[in-house]
């Protein structure tokens, strides 16, 4: 078992990773930053600066969804950051919550279908070039070629029809 920190990225950037680098010290191994949009600072800008200041804790987004950002960017978004921080970066998904989908007016249609695009959008995390087409989104023929193969992905999700797509979320569309 992990001991984890989460981070909702609300206060100055500089607090932050002194918290996450306070965590680590204190043996954390794991950093979930929110991704809540317009709410909080930018995950992704706030993983990197976590990554540049840390040297051992695990860091990934918790959680993000399809709809603000496209699949195959946040696919990009997490390699990059897992280079830069030197294999210490994981992927957490779901379908996206109001406090961050509500502001900018996406309409937070078929969670279902959005959380298993991203499933099968994972092979791009492998370095496999990949060709998708689907109701929230589509790619054709991409590749990302910086990849680890082995880069954890973590799902969640509300309701009863998220356990079905946990259980089988390796058989979609490998």
């Amino acid at each position: 078992m992990k001991i984890s920190l989460n981070v909702i990225p609300e206060c100055p950037i500089e607090q932050i990773v002194q918290v996450v680098k306070h965590a680590e010290n204190l043996g954390y191994q794991r950093c979930w930053v929110y991704d809540e949009g317009l709410a909080t600072r930018d995950v992704h800008i706030v993983m990197t600066a976590i990554a540049l200041e840390t040297n051992l804790i695990e860091i990934g987004p918790g959680i993000t969804n399809p709809y603000t950002r496209h699949p195959a960017q946040t696919a990009a978004a997490i390699m990059t950051l897992d280079e830069l921080s030197k294999g210490r970066a994981f992927l957490g998904i779901g379908a996206g919550g109001s406090l961050t989908l509500d502001p900018l007016e996406i309409r937070r249609e078929k969670p279902l279908t959005a959380v298993r695009t991203q499933l099968r959008l994972r092979k791009l995390l492998t370095g496999k070039r990949v060709s998708h087409e689907g109701l929230i989104a589509s790619i054709e023929s991409a590749q990302i070629d910086y990849t680890r193969q082995d880069i954890e992905i973590w799902l969640a999700g509300r309701g009863p029809k998220c356990s079905p797509s946990a259980e089988n979320w390796q058989m979609a569309s490998c």
